[in-house]
């Protein structure tokens, strides 16, 4: 949930969709996927392959210091 609304916070998504897998390797992962409206997969489920996506080094940076904000929010 952490993760969730620092994800949130910086992108402002409409909803956030969870994919959470751990049939293939012994641990468990979670996807987490802002969404908007209007965006490619507005009405059906994400499909990663379809197109690719990338977030810069900066991108990345103001997710990590919302998540890490949310998380002493708490």
């Amino acid at each position: 949930m952490t993760v969730a609304r620092g994800v949130s916070a910086v992108t402002h998504a409409v909803k956030l969709n969870y994919e959470i897998h751990g049939n293939t390797i012994p641990h468990l992962h979670v996807h987490v996927f802002p969404r908007f409206r209007g965006d490619p997969f507005e009405g059906r489920p994400i499909a990663p392959d379809e197109l690719g996506f990338h977030r810069s080094g900066d991108d990345l940076e103001v997710l990590e210091a919302a998540i890490s904000a949310a998380g002493r929010d708490r």
